[in-house]
This record gives C-alpha cells, structure tokens and sequence, in this order.
C-alpha cells in the first residue's frame, strides 16, 4: 500500500510540475491576460461583437453561442459560453446536458470532478434521468444541475498514460477500506486541479432554459486579497 501512495504522490508532483506553468484553455487560447488580448485572440477564432452589451457572438461546439469574459484585476480569470437562443422544452435541454456529459468525459483531457464522496464519477452519476422532471425540481426545490471537470494539464499524452492506472488505483483504494475515503483530501488531487475548472450548468430564465459552460483560471480569481 505505501508503495502505491508514493506512486501516485510521484504522479500527483508530475503533474503539479505541469500545471503551475498552464492554465485553462478555451479553444487552444489560455483563459488569461487582458480582456483586449482575449477578445482579438476570440475575433481570430472567428467571434464576433455581439449585440448584447460587451459580449462576442459566434459558433461552439456546433451551436450559434454568445461568449462573456470575466475579469479580476485586468486579468481574464473567465470565459462563459452559453446559447444564444434559449428552448421551452426541457427535453431539449436534458439531451444537450447529457450530450454535454458524454463528450466531456469522451475527449481524455478533462476528470469529472463531484461534489460527493466519489472522486471519479461516471457517466450515470452525472447525467440527468429520463424520469426526473427537471422544471419542478428546479422551481420548486430549487436543485442545481451542474456538471464539472478538471482540465488536464499538457502535454497529455505521456502524462495521461501515468494518470489512467493510478485513477483505478485510487478507487480500489477507496471500495477496499469498506467505507468512503476523502482520497481528494488525502493527496491533495482536487487542490491540484482546482484552478482548471472546467463546469456546466442549466439556467432558467422567463421558463427558458438555456445551458451555459465556465470556462475558469483559478489562479486570476479573487481570493480575499481585497478584503
């Protein structure tokens, strides 16, 4: 056991290495800099104005999309995407949500992250049920339907070859205690990817709902250095 610790404490420091000079990425553009340099670097990739006040309009991920740029001290600490057109039909908005999942968890570069004893959740535990009506537990119960992940840090290749066995490591770790291991505190893994946060969430506005992703640079965001 203590050498399959040291193991994965030895990847955990690999990546580490990595991470501290790499930020999240948005289309290949590092969530970073001014918000001038973002939007020129934005207008190359095709964007837009927008005329929605200070925003960019332009194609993602197959969808006409506005974009918003957040910042903290002149530096851009966020990229939010989300639809331009908002849809009545919550069966529309759960296929895209679940869509949304799937291809996250399909491109290798992003670990879903949960909120939850479960430090690597699959598919079932975030996608959103056929049966559960999402309007109602929204209204009413007020539920929040997100979905989040971490940006893997480049190069990938190599690393990811090292991170995938020592992921099965950790959860074999956790079912053979007998009870559920806070694994994230004892490595420190969510501290080491929480500045590439990468979620999604489903918004209402009006009985519209529309779903809008974060693209976030944790190191830019404010973190009590005001107060």
């Amino acid at each position: 056991m203590k050498k399959i610790i040291a193991g994965v404490i030895f990847v955990l420091f690999a990546i580490c290495a990595y991470a501290q000079n790499d930020v999240t990425q948005f289309l290949g553009i590092p969530v970073d800099g001014s918000k001038s340099e973002m939007v020129s670097a934005l207008r190359k990739k095709g964007f837009k104005p927008s005329s929605q006040n200070d925003k960019l309009e332009g194609k993602f991920n197959g969808s006409d999309v506005i974009l918003e740029i957040g910042e903290n001290n002149n530096k851009v600490c966020r990229i939010i995407v989300y639809s331009a057109t908002a849809d009545k039909d919550i069966t529309n908005i759960r296929i895209q949500f679940n869509n949304l999942c799937h291809q996250f968890l399909s491109k290798g570069n992003y670990l879903p992250r949960s909120t939850d004893s479960c430090m690597f959740p699959e598919y079932e535990d975030i996608a959103i049920p056929k049966n559960e009506d999402i309007r109602y537990e929204m209204r009413v119960n007020n539920k929040r339907y997100e979905a989040a992940f971490y940006q893997l840090p480049a190069p990938k290749d190599s690393l990811l070859k090292e991170i995938e066995p020592m992921k099965h490591v950790l959860i074999t770790m956790s079912d053979r205690a007998g009870n559920k291991i806070d694994v994230a505190s004892t490595l420190k893994l969510k501290d080491l990817y929480s500045k590439r946060s990468v979620w999604f969430m489903i918004e209402e506005y009006l009985g519209h709902y529309f779903i809008a992703i974060f693209y976030d640079n944790e190191y830019n965001r404010a973190n009590g250095e005001d107060l």
